[in-house]
């Protein structure tokens, strides 16, 4: 029969975990890191979902066309004849009241396809179509793209 045997080491695990988590450490992965953060400044550059995807080109008008990093084709029937249409790029366009009132009107599955397709001057048709063969990363820099416009309203007024 054995005995209990005595080693000497006492593992505690919440212990362990504790001296693991430091306070004192800079966190790279936050944007903000090292950053002492003054409780009296409101930091809008903060928060990034007002910005426009790094890829995204603001035009001289305020519309942005945005390169798609996984282009498609759509196939155009017209007149008895198809031909492919090669998406490789979309150009968004503020919103206004009426597609605003198009986009509430449409069923809740179609908003976002709506909104794209009001964006981008789209017909409903084709970008129902374009949304669904869409790469995800290329609808997710979209939606960044009509983010960018509800929160970052175009400045009015003269330009000395």
């Amino acid at each position: 029969m054995m005995g209990k045997v005595d080693l000497g080491v006492d593992v505690n695990e919440d212990e362990e975990q504790a001296a693991t988590t430091r306070t004192d450490a800079v966190d790279e992965d936050r944007p903000d890191a090292g950053k002492a953060a003054d409780p009296d400044v409101v930091d809008e550059d903060a928060e990034p979902s007002d910005k426009l995807p790094p890829q995204a080109i603001l035009n001289k008008d305020g519309s942005v066309t945005l390169p798609l990093k996984y282009p498609t084709d759509l196939i155009i029937k017209k007149d008895g004849r198809e031909r492919a249409e090669p998406f490789k790029q979309l150009v968004f366009h503020r919103l206004t009241g009426a597609d605003n009132r198009a986009i509430a009107a449409a069923k809740e599955a179609d908003r976002e396809v709506v909104a794209f397709a009001r964006s981008t001057r789209l017909s409903f048709a084709r970008m129902e179509k374009l949304y669904d063969k869409m790469d995800s990363y290329d609808l997710q820099a979209g939606g960044e793209v009509l983010i960018f416009f509800i929160s970052n309203g175009r400045k009015t007024g003269q330009q000395r």
